[in-house]
Parts: structure tokens; sequence; C-alpha cells
């Protein structure tokens, strides 16, 4: 089998230590494979080059959304929601790619026995990966669902545009104000973005009072193994959905595309992850 080459596009903030991690358990098993990184300032200019030069690109949470309307066609889940996590090469042409999506419902299948879909939910975010979270939220069930955020102008245009496709739900921007929510409100609440852990918003979120005793924090970014929000959520009892295991079975997904051939075992590289990241901590 010829080298893979694989290239991680993103605006800021690369996921080094879990695309290193990745390339280096390919290698042990047996497969052929390079992965690279592009910080980048024009990414359409930026994806022309990469594809002159590897066979998958990888979108950072930065420009997943960006990267989805530079396509002329996008599956139709991406199309709904204008977010993309990849580009692959397959039969000589470019395709773009979701699995962040696929990864969180069947994450949640397996470790989440069921959601209060009456009460809202609540999504920290307003870049792609929060667009990947409100399809997760509608198609699970929720008819009210609430941003929170500190970017208010990104916010209010993200509700405006999911707004046109989710008609039939409440979507709301209520900015930092997440103390204002009524206790026990909501059911699920997942963060798609960083959260500086001295600011006012990750404060209010920690309270948590406005999350039911049977609700949900999901993290979707995998930051390291005792993510903040996660490790706040534990410490009183709430469930939890780890962007670690998210971030696994995405790339376990992504695996399966990428090298069909290979006789990939999903528990032993999941496995392998979270003793990698436990003993980063």
């Amino acid at each position: 089998m010829s080298t893979i080459r694989v290239v991680e596009i993103t605006k800021k903030n690369p996921q080094r230590f879990r695309f290193d991690f990745l390339s280096e358990w390919l290698q042990e098993n047996g497969v052929d494979f390079e992965f690279d990184y592009i910080q980048s300032q024009d990414l359409e200019s930026d994806i022309q080059e990469a594809k002159k030069e590897f066979d998958s690109i990888r979108f950072g949470p930065s420009c997943i959304d960006e990267a989805a309307r530079l396509q002329s066609r996008l599956p139709a889940s991406a199309q709904i929601i204008m977010s993309i996590e990849a580009l692959m090469r397959e039969r000589k042409q470019w395709w773009p790619r979701s699995f962040c999506g696929d990864a969180i419902r069947q994450v949640f299948v397996e470790r989440v026995q069921s959601l209060d879909t009456l009460r809202s939910a609540v999504i920290v975010g307003s870049g792609g990966l929060a667009r990947i979270a409100a399809q997760f939220a509608v198609t699970s069930g929720y008819k009210k669902i609430l941003f929170s955020g500190i970017e208010s102008d990104k916010g209010t245009a993200l509700v405006s545009d999911l707004s046109r496709v989710f008609f039939d739900c409440h979507l709301e921007w209520m900015g930092d104000r997440v103390l204002g929510l009524s206790p026990g409100s909501t059911s699920l609440l997942i963060n798609t973005e960083p959260i500086v852990s001295d600011s006012d918003l990750f404060s209010d979120l920690c309270y948590f009072n406005f999350l039911h005793n049977k609700g949900v924090v999901c993290e979707l970014l995998a930051s390291n193994f005792n993510a903040q929000l996660v490790r706040e959520a534990r410490n009183v009892n709430i469930q939890c959905v780890t962007g670690e295991l998210i971030a696994s079975r995405e790339d376990s997904l992504w695996i399966k595309k990428a090298v069909p051939s290979h006789m990939f075992k999903e528990k032993e590289y999941t496995e392998a992850w979270i003793e990698f990241l436990q003993n980063s901590v």
C-alpha cells in the first residue's frame, strides 16, 4: 500500500496531540501514514494546494463551516447545516465528508439511556460545531434549543441560518445569560468551543442550576482528558459525554473510510487513545 498523506487545515488551535496519536497508532498497526498541518490564512487557496499533495484533508473546528461554504456539492446532512470536517479523494475525485454528527449519535446511543426532549437543550458556541450540535439536538427530538456564547453577531447569524431549516423548532441566541434560565429547565448542555475557566460564562455554566437532575453535559472538544466543564459536572454527579470519546468515534469512522482495507479494531484504538490521554494529564 502506498503512503497515505493527510493534512489538518485549521485557522487556530491545531489538534496535534490528537492527530499525532492517530498517525502513530496507524503506523504501529501496519498503515504507511503521514500527517501534516496547515495554519490557514486563506482557506480556499490552502484547500486547493492541499489537494495537490495530500490524499485526505481534515478541517479544524475553527473552519468547518467555511469549508462547507466553499464546496460545490455537499452530502444532504451537511448541506442542511453547512458544516463538513473532511475532504477525501475517492476514485480520483474529492468528496466532502462529515463524521462528527454520526459520532455524537453513536456515542449517545451507547452511553446515554434517555434524553428528556420536552425540556430545552443549551449549546455553547456559534461556529461549525454548534451547527452539528444543533442538528443532533433536533434529530433527537428537541423543540427548544438555546445558544450561548460571547460572539453575539456570529451567534445571532447562526440562529437566523438554522431557523430557516429547523423551522418547526424554537431557536434562540441568549448570549451569556445562562443564569437567567429557569432551574431544571434544560436536559442537555453541549459545549462546542474553548471556554476560559475564569470567565463569567464558565462560572455561570458551572452552577448547573438550569440543568435537570437527569440532564447530560456533552463536550465536543477533545482538549484533554479532564476537560474543565466535564470535570465540574462530574463533581456534582452529572452524566457526561466527553470530547475524547466523540473524537475517537469520529476518527474511527474516518479511518474506515480512508483505509477500507485495514482490519481496524475500534475498541483497541479507543482504549489506546484514552490511555494516552490519561498518561498525558
